[in-house]
């Protein structure tokens, strides 16, 4: 799963005005100039746009002297500015921004705890392991949902017993969902069962969903019939990404439906993409291949 990102009004004018700064400016005149202005502007916004354009710039050089420095700032006292700085150490991956992003990780403000969690996950050092647990219990969901996918990406095992207790506490869908696809990315062989228990329960609860809602004439669908859109059966997506090829296969072929075979198909593996054109060809759904533009 992707981070959840936090956006927040006036965030495409700035990156607008950081686009035209990256046309006119060299790269090194960024990385000095901006950042003084930071300094000494008292202006909220203008330090702002000074910090998004240093922080733009210092991922694109990866200068080990621009991590020095947005480390420095993570101490900022404005918030945008230190949630800049977090992001982009993830961008940078410098092993020397793992300390100060964990301490980022009990900042009073949610959107730079969010970004610093991100951050940690991107750069994958096991030192982050134990304050990300401690995160999943964040008072902010997207706080929560970050921690688990930043785990997810470390992959630490020492996490599988917590992210699956915190899985049963979080009552947010996205953490839920954050925390199952974090189970599927740790390496332990518990996972594989975990997972397929969570599949047959949350495709049973939308089956049963759709049974109730169809008794009350609340739709009319075919009582078999797993809505896309159900957030029990997007649980069971989630947890079914995480299994292995042959588990994933079997379930398509016992638990599928159109909706399942098309997630299976854009997973670019071409083991998956036989078993779903096998299955297709059986229930008399033809694959076709659609070019999207960007």
């Amino acid at each position: 799963m992707s981070p959840l990102k936090v956006r927040r009004f006036g965030q495409t004018r700035r990156k607008l005005a950081v686009g035209i700064l990256l046309c006119f400016c060299a790269p090194g005149f960024i990385l000095t100039s901006c950042r003084q202005t930071d300094r000494k502007d008292s202006d909220a916004d203008a330090r702002t746009t000074a910090a998004e354009a240093f922080a733009a710039n210092a991922r694109l050089s990866k200068d080990p002297r621009a991590a020095e420095q947005l480390i420095a700032t993570l101490k900022d006292s404005n918030a945008d500015v230190r949630r800049l700085d977090a992001e982009a150490l993830g961008e940078i991956k410098d092993t020397r921004a793992v300390e100060p992003l964990i301490t980022t990780l009990r900042d009073a403000n949610s959107n730079v705890r969010n970004e610093a969690a991100i951050a940690l996950g991107k750069i994958k050092d096991p030192r982050a392991v134990e304050p990300l647990i401690a995160a999943l219990k964040d008072t902010d969901a997207t706080v929560r949902a970050n921690a688990a996918w930043a785990l997810g990406k470390i992959r630490d095992p020492r996490a599988y017993e917590l992210l699956i207790a915190a899985l049963k506490e979080e009552s947010d869908y996205m953490g839920k969902a954050s925390d199952v696809g974090a189970i599927g990315n740790i390496n332990d062989p518990r996972a594989v069962d975990f997972l397929i228990s969570t599949l047959k329960d949350q495709i049973a609860a939308a089956r049963q969903r759709d049974a109730n809602e169809l008794n009350k004439g609340m739709r009319t669908v075919n009582p078999q019939m797993i809505t896309l859109y159900d957030p029990n059966f997007q649980l069971g997506i989630i947890a079914a990404e995480g299994l292995p090829e042959d588990v994933l296969i079997k379930i398509l072929n016992k638990f599928g439906n159109k909706e399942v075979a098309e997630r299976f198909l854009n997973h670019q593996n071409q083991k998956l993409d036989n078993a779903v054109n096998a299955w297709a060809d059986k229930h008399g759904f033809t694959v076709t291949i659609e070019t999207v533009h960007q």
